[in-house]
């Protein structure tokens, strides 16, 4: 859609958020932003940058110039939860309902994961 994927959006706003005192992205790190050899082994690493949280923040304070970066981490985020399936009492406590277990061949998780993520990276 002629907008930008940059890993420079996610470090502005670890920087940016950094230098206040109270901070919208507490659970990220310099070790989620400086990768390393083993720091890029680490998932969760890669989910707690890629997160709705992150998505959010960088709908927010990153404006439209940012928008791309946030909906991937928004698919992301919601890629992952399809994956981490757990428990129902999981799911109702973390508020995320695509970590619901899955009861039926039909859950429309299994159409957006076909219809929509994989069409993302066509």
């Amino acid at each position: 859609d002629g907008k930008y994927l940059l890993w420079h959006h996610i470090s502005q706003m670890f920087y940016a958020d950094s230098e206040n005192a109270l901070k919208v992205l507490p659970k990220i790190t310099i070790d989620h932003i400086k990768l390393s050899p083993y720091s890029v082994m680490r998932v969760n690493l890669a989910a707690q940058v890629l997160s709705s949280t992150m998505a959010a923040t960088l709908r927010v304070y990153g404006g439209e110039e940012m928008s791309e970066t946030a909906n991937f981490c928004e698919l992301m985020d919601k890629f992952f939860d399809c994956l981490n399936v757990k428990s129902d009492i999981e799911a109702k406590k973390k508020l995320k309902p695509n970590m619901r277990p899955y009861t039926s061949i039909i859950d429309s998780r299994f159409d957006w994961l076909e219809k929509d993520f994989l069409q993302y990276f066509w």
